[in-house]
């Protein structure tokens, strides 16, 4: 073994390495990134659960018609839960993204 220290451990009264300061300007670059992959996040967050519900719902129209000549049943309820799920999917999205959960959006 030799005498040098290990290069990768960090004492107890060592600052975080990893922080470097940052200017203004990179404060202003790092939040614009947070900002755009947030949106791109929502925008995935929204269209995914579209998807998945729109394909669900369109797989329980399809039961249904085969079920009964005439689907009487009303299915308003579904056009509501469709948006309700794909708007709170979508502000779920934006906000794990603000918050920096998601990959792209960690400061």
């Amino acid at each position: 073994m030799s005498a040098e220290p290990n290069p990768y451990s960090v004492g107890e009264t060592t600052d975080n390495l990893s922080e470097e300061p940052r200017t203004f300007f990179g404060n202003v670059l790092v939040f614009i990134r947070v900002v755009v992959f947030s949106i791109l996040w929502m925008f995935v967050f929204f269209f995914g659960s579209a998807m998945i519900v729109g394909f669900l719902a369109g797989t329980y129209f399809v039961f249904l018609a085969l079920q009964s000549a005439d689907p009487s049943e009303p299915s308003l309820w579904i056009g509501t839960g469709t948006v309700v799920i794909s708007e709170g999917m979508g502000l779920l999205g934006l906000m794990l993204g603000l918050l920096g959960k998601l990959p792209g959006t960690r400061r």
